[in-house]
């Protein structure tokens, strides 16, 4: 049953930012999580994902717990705003991966979530794929527990076109993801 008004409707009191959406809910030990991408103004524009937690199990209450994540650009390329932020638990390491802005690419980390935060392995992320060929991949496990995510690939023409056409992007087929050396690695879905 969808809500009148919203449970979450704007970013935390008093943090300076730009843009406050894409939310992604995930269950660690037992805790249900919900991040959401912003670009965060105090000091250095940077990305960064805003974090909370289910005080219950009906998803009617959240409390905001600070920032899971903050990028820096100057040293991880990692651009001024977030969107569409992926967390999945591979067992004994899990992935953050998020879409940086400007100049649109999915980026990951790998690491592990302790005490609100992503401890990341390396200071600067990996890129999903070679060339911008996958952006805002969505996730969830298929019947025989493979990890398969399907995104949106650029179709690389411009605003007026898409207008023309009456549609931009399209999506790419499924792939599955392992993580092998700390690395995702991409084979399509069978």
């Amino acid at each position: 049953t969808k809500n009148a008004s919203p449970i979450i409707s704007s970013a935390p009191a008093g943090v300076s930012h730009a843009d406050f959406r894409d939310p992604f809910v995930f269950n660690e030990s037992g805790s249900w999580y919900m991040m959401i991408g912003t670009g965060l103004r105090s000091g250095t524009a940077r990305g960064g994902l805003f974090l909370y937690k289910a005080l219950n199990d009906d998803f009617q209450q959240w409390t905001y717990q600070g920032t899971m994540l903050e990028g820096n650009p100057a040293s991880d390329g990692t651009g001024d705003f977030w969107e569409l932020p992926v967390y999945y638990n591979f067992g004994s390491k899990s992935i953050l991966l998020i879409n940086k802005l400007p100049n649109a690419n999915a980026l990951y980390w790998t690491g592990n979530f302790r005490n609100g935060k992503f401890v990341k392995d390396n200071g600067t992320p990996e890129r999903l794929d070679v060339i911008n060929q996958l952006l805002s991949p969505t996730i969830q496990q298929d019947k025989d527990g493979n990890l398969t995510a399907i995104g949106i690939i650029p179709d690389g023409v411009t605003s007026d076109k898409h207008k023309e056409q009456g549609w931009a992007n399209i999506f790419s087929l499924p792939r599955v993801w392992t993580l092998v050396n700390n690395k995702i690695y991409q084979k399509p879905h069978p």
